[in-house]
């Protein structure tokens, strides 16, 4: 298992902690049994998270290659995910 995020943002890996809206994160294109697992970010399921490793991608159209590393931390707010990161 990994955890794949994909961003039109040319700068989104630049080691900056990434926010996602909660309905994209570990919701949008991802199997109802992953999301049940790991979709409440309680601290049982991030420490699972940071278990995988991680590839950082950005959409097609800016041809960019991808970075691998880690979740550092996961924090769940209101409507958005706050992902740290080291690549």
């Amino acid at each position: 298992m990994y955890n794949l995020f994909v961003s039109g943002d040319t700068m989104a890996w630049c080691g900056k902690p990434y926010f996602l809206d909660v309905e994209r994160c570990i919701r949008e294109y991802t199997d109802p049994k992953i999301t049940r697992q790991y979709g409440e970010f309680d601290s049982v399921s991030v420490k699972e998270l940071q278990r995988f490793p991680c590839i950082f991608s950005y959409e097609a159209t800016h041809k960019l290659s991808p970075k691998f590393g880690v979740i550092l931390d996961v924090t769940k707010r209101q409507t958005q995910v706050r992902i740290e990161y080291c690549h």
